[in-house]
């Protein structure tokens, strides 16, 4: 091997590889929490490369068009039995009135960890029901305190089959930074197949397991999301 070919291995090395969200693995719609509600979700995950996350999230309706919401993010890192808080976060998220003909929202979340703020995030929500297929559309941009900007796309199609079930696809990515993707085999591709239960109005279940489309990517994760609203 040639002496550039090294350092261009070094290089690429030294480069950070793009991930996905490892605390709350999921494609928003552009519902909001109804005025005066509280929801409360419990995110759970394990991954094969990342660990296991824990994440509670309360979601509490201001007015009938925007919600309100705090995250309580804690991990266990791979190869340890470390069981710690990992960052914590606030968002808001407003969203169109009913009598628009576009359902969307605009979620805005900032995450702080040990070291205080660590990142902004700014996701664009768009959903479009036809037939009985649902589509979700998130083409997510994520701030970090350094000043990158990474593109974090994300989408759903669900399809409802009766007795109160849906089953669907969620792709979850990273791009990386906007002004210098990374190369392809170290981009960040996720795809889930997904149950969700929608039969009980104030219950929320989601259970997925998904897989890597790339060598950059965990293999393989198992996903829950449980929510009650009050």
């Amino acid at each position: 091997m040639g002496a550039l070919a090294r350092v261009l291995l070094l290089v690429a090395a030294a480069e950070p590889t793009p991930t996905s969200d490892p605390f709350e693995i999921e494609v928003y719609t552009a519902d909001t929490v109804a005025r005066g509600h509280l929801l409360a979700e419990q995110h759970a995950n394990v991954t094969s490369d990342h660990g296991a996350h824990l994440t509670y999230e309360f979601i509490y309706g201001l007015v009938d068009w925007l919600e309100l919401a705090t995250y309580f993010a804690t991990e266990v890192k791979t190869g340890t039995h470390d069981f710690a808080f990992a960052e914590w976060r606030l968002r808001v998220r407003p969203r169109t009135p009913d009598a628009w003909p576009v359902r969307a929202s605009l979620n805005i979340e900032s995450s702080w960890d040990e070291h205080g703020f660590l990142s902004l995030e700014l996701r664009p929500i768009w959903t479009q029901s036809f037939w009985r297929l649902r589509l979700d559309v998130d083409p997510t941009f994520e701030f970090d305190r350094e000043g990158t900007v990474d593109a974090l796309p994300a989408l759903k199609l669900a399809l409802a089959v009766g007795g109160g079930f849906e089953v669907g696809l969620e792709y979850y990515g990273n791009l990386g930074p906007v002004d210098a993707p990374a190369p392809g085999a170290r981009e960040w591709h996720q795809v889930f197949a997904a149950l969700d239960v929608v039969r009980w109005s104030r219950v929320e279940l989601n259970l997925a397991a998904g897989f890597g489309l790339t060598a950059a990517t965990d293999p393989f994760t198992v996903k829950t999301i449980v929510g009650l609203q009050f």
